[in-house]
């Protein structure tokens, strides 16, 4: 590691946190949306070591690990909160995970102990017991009161902060290959969410969260789980984002008082279309000083739009489940923003740019950062962090500096090599962003008789009343204006919808197979 990053020092989470609570003992630090229901700081910490009893109880042990596949609610973060004050590892499951996939990743967990929904399937119960080691899940209430959360006796681990930390292990979204389990280290973790605090010091303790981003990954346990805490102000715990919940969203932030918000694309996306003008003067989202975004690249257009259209400033950011922040947007920077620009990089992170193996070929980035994760859990239990020779973590991302400004420019997965010449499917999808009937593009690489691979522009329009062949034929005139001709997809198809994570970002991998059983097609034309 440079000396650039070793300047940044990892900080006890065990110190931090009850030093925090107890400071602040008296301050709101939870509010339940759905119950009503308030923890203070200091209430907070007395439910964690409540916590950390009833997993004793449960035959829970340092170092062992447990998985949950709870919703968004109180008990998952405190449950996250008292693996990392135990020295426990923490293995968040969607709730929306297929039942394949809860038992792969309960195995993997090897051993695990599971909280439940109370009212569980009996059928997957019974998978969940199978696929676990330990055979035993914990039904549990998500009410907020965490009445149930108390052991009868004292969590016999070593106490306060000669507690080894706890680990969470993720099991990513997985966009362009199968799903991989990731370790990361606790304090390494909130190490990360004490800088981006010190970094935005506008956060402090005034800083009110909305909490809508699935708990089950880094967004929910650490964007918004985390980083509020480290800033000594309160999260609000919602349910997870959909369409259901966008139609309350800024109810919500005003009911409850929300002045920070975090959005992804997704969601920044939807309250657009959703907003309408109001006439009675309400302005409901007046107190809300900042919108983080981050998760995936999101057009320049949209964001100069919500920020006109709600007055307030969007902040985009880069990071990686391996790495947390990387680069990030602070305010006013507006006028620093290129097309997929995702901010500078940040003081205690280095990046880099190497180019590919074809001199064609766009450069891959490449970075350092004092909270890199400790690896990639592997099936045979051993964890392997997979670094250049010289010690840099490659991302995946294509992408190029100007300065310290990172520009995106796509997954070194999005390459195509089409008859030879290397496609990015990114270039593809910026020009179909281009028409102003265009809500969403996606390009995908696509087996091809003639040249080997090649690609297919899926797009999404913004109004349901266009009509698909109209606008794909006005797409294929902007392509032969825009692209060399060997960069054109060799068909275009306008969807009913793309296929997602619960963050909001498409999965690629799961709309080629949509592609290939023509589920979801509106219209489609060959491009020759």
């Amino acid at each position: 590691m440079s000396q650039k990053a070793t300047e940044t020092v990892i900080r006890s989470f065990h110190a931090d946190f009850e030093r925090i609570c107890r400071d602040q003992a008296q301050q709101r630090a939870i509010l339940d949306s759905k119950t009503g229901r308030v923890l203070t700081y200091g209430a907070l910490f007395e439910s964690v070591q409540h916590f950390c009893d009833f997993l004793w109880d449960a035959g829970v042990r340092p170092s062992d690990r447990v998985f949950s596949i709870l919703p968004n609610s109180v008990e998952q973060l405190v449950a996250f909160l008292a693996a990392l004050w135990c020295g426990i590892d923490f293995c968040p499951i969607s709730p929306m995970s297929t039942r394949e996939e809860l038992r792969r990743f309960v195995r993997l967990c090897d051993g695990a102990v599971g909280l439940v929904p109370h009212k569980i399937d009996s059928g997957l119960a019974e998978d969940l017991r199978k696929a676990s080691k330990r055979n035993s899940l914990i039904p549990m209430d998500t009410n907020g009161d965490l009445k149930n959360c108390v052991g009868s006796g004292r969590w016999q681990g070593a106490s306060g902060s000669q507690n080894p930390v706890g680990r969470i292990i993720l099991f990513t979204s997985g966009t362009t290959a199968d799903p991989k389990a990731i370790v990361v280290n606790g304090d390494r973790l909130w190490s990360s969410a004490m800088a981006w605090v010190k970094f935005h010091d506008f956060l402090d303790s005034e800083s009110r969260f909305y909490n809508m981003l699935p708990m089950s990954y880094l967004g929910g346990l650490f964007n918004l789980g985390l980083i509020p805490l480290a800033s000594g102000g309160s999260v609000v715990i919602s349910d997870a984002f959909s369409a259901a919940s966008a139609l309350k969203f800024w109810r919500e932030v005003e009911e409850q008082g929300v002045n920070t918000l975090w959005l992804t694309p997704t969601v920044l996306r939807t309250l657009l279309h959703l907003h309408r003008p109001v006439n009675d003067g309400r302005i409901p989202w007046k107190k809300v000083k900042s919108a983080f975004l981050g998760m995936a690249t999101s057009r320049q257009e949209e964001k100069e739009r919500f920020e006109s259209t709600f007055g307030i400033p969007v902040l985009e950011n880069y990071a990686l489940s391996e790495t947390t922040f990387l680069t990030s947007e602070k305010l006013n920077d507006a006028t620093l923003r290129v097309p997929c620009s995702m901010g500078s990089v940040l003081p205690w992170a280095e990046v880099r740019t190497q180019p590919s193996s074809s001199p064609e070929g766009p450069a891959e980035i490449q970075v350092k950062t004092p909270f890199l994760f400790e690896g990639y859990l592997k099936v045979d239990g051993k964890v392997h962090v997979p670094l250049t020779s010289d010690g840099w973590f490659a991302t995946g991302d294509l992408g190029v500096l100007e300065g310290d400004l990172l520009i995106l420019k796509g997954r070194s997965k999005d390459i195509v090599k089409k008859g030879g010449y290397l496609l990015v499917l990114r270039d593809i999808e910026e020009v179909a962003e281009l028409h102003p009937e265009v809500s969403e593009a996606a390009a995908v690489g696509v087996e091809h008789d003639f040249y080997g691979e090649s690609a297919t522009l899926c797009v999404r329009l913004k109004n349901e009343k266009a009509e698909p062949r109209q606008v794909l034929n006005e797409l294929k005139s902007l392509m032969s204006q825009k692209l060399a001709k060997y960069k054109w997809p060799t068909e275009m198809a306008v969807m009913s919808s793309f296929p997602r994570t619960e963050s909001g970002k498409i999965l690629k991998r799961h709309l080629v197979s949509n592609l290939n059983s023509r589920e979801g097609i509106l219209d489609s034309i060959q491009v020759r």
